[in-house]
């Protein structure tokens, strides 16, 4: 037999029933003791059975201790106590959700401290341990995009892909949110030809950018991939932006020969609300607070959940209702005693012999 805690701290759970167990005898007796000398003041013990009402000390005592055993009884349900075992079946529900994520060097401004990628990283991270059950990949973007991990319900290896993201990983500077698409596209196509199922509705993709620099084919590619994966955006940075230096190197990669190497990076807000109307989505600014990450949860709720495993398990059962029966007999026969205390049959027969 186990519990629903584990073992380490099957010592708290007894002293806490030890306690609660103690309190609630020690606090019932006192209350007793206390009206037995308030009766005595009354009358003599003698005259007191046959003057008051349901004066039956034995049986109020047994009330007292069937209630105490009755609180035991619940705190045993609520440790869930797990005894015998049964084959059950589970089915596991899952989404599959990418994160396509800018790694420019604009993403390394500081407007939103540290930096924008590195805020990116912690939202992602949240977003990660709130769906436990899903599915996660990485598309890293700049001026050309990759998948850095394949979708995966190992979130410690998603985590450690997060972790090493940064701005020199792709050789292609700029910011090129069209070839993001195209790798989206791909990767679904072919996580349907090696699972076989085309369910639209459990996919989504979850773009966390600054907005700068976009190619003018973003909107059409956005709105193809809306037909059948859900959208999200989300503007990592702010309308004030922050100013960033490009490194000298960078000038051989650029299309513009004359590139400023100081350069101040805004949200272009409108750019990334336009991409999300236009791929039936949603645009989200980040926030300081976990708000942004809550708002894309209740997005992403919208999307159907598909079952992905069908399992047979051979586990413990949960045996809760057993003391739960328990405690409410024992109430219920406490319930009988005081109607049989309150009863008037005993004192008007007794009262008719007098």
């Amino acid at each position: 037999m186990y519990f629903a805690f584990s073992w380490k701290y099957l010592p708290i759970w007894i002293s806490i029933t030890v306690i609660a167990m103690g309190l609630i005898g020690i606090s019932l007796f006192w209350m007793e003791k206390k009206r037995n000398i308030r009766v005595r003041k009354f009358a003599e013990i003698s005259l007191t059975e046959r003057l008051i009402q349901g004066f039956r000390p034995w049986l109020r005592k047994v009330s007292i201790i069937t209630v105490v055993v009755g609180f035991f009884f619940i705190i045993l349900t609520l440790a869930q106590p797990h005894w015998g075992a049964s084959w059950e079946k589970t089915q596991k529900l899952s989404r599959d959700i990418l994160l396509v994520i800018d790694t420019s060097e604009s993403m390394l401004a500081d407007d939103l401290p540290p930096n924008r990628l590195e805020r990116a990283r912690q939202k992602a991270f949240l977003l990660l341990d709130r769906c436990p059950g899903d599915r996660f990949g990485i598309i890293a973007f700049a001026g050309e995009a990759a998948l850095v991990c394949p979708l995966t319900l190992d979130h410690g290896y998603v985590k450690t892909i997060l972790r090493s993201l940064n701005t020199d990983m792709l050789s292609k500077e700029g910011t090129d949110i069209s070839e993001a698409f195209n790798e989206v596209e791909q990767v679904f196509k072919e996580d349907i030809k090696k699972s076989g199922k085309e369910d639209k509705y459990s996919r989504a993709i979850v773009i966390i950018s600054d907005g700068e620099d976009l190619s003018e084919s973003a909107e059409k590619k956005a709105e193809a991939l809306g037909e059948n994966i859900f959208l999200v955006v989300v503007g990592m940075a702010t309308p004030q932006g922050a100013e960033i230096k490009f490194p000298e190197w960078m000038k051989r990669y650029v299309k513009t020969s004359n590139i400023k190497l100081t350069h101040k990076s805004v949200l272009d807000e409108k750019k990334l609300k336009e991409i999300a109307l236009k791929g039936n989505g949603f645009y989200i600014r980040t926030t300081m607070d976990d708000t942004d990450v809550n708002m894309i949860l209740g997005e992403l709720e919208k999307i159907r959940m598909f079952y992905q495993t069908d399992t047979l398990r051979y586990q413990k059962v949960n045996r809760y209702r057993w003391p739960l029966s328990i405690a409410c007999i024992l109430f219920a026969c406490e319930t009988v005693i005081w109607i049989i205390l309150s009863s008037k049959k005993k004192m008007d027969t007794k009262l008719e012999k007098i």
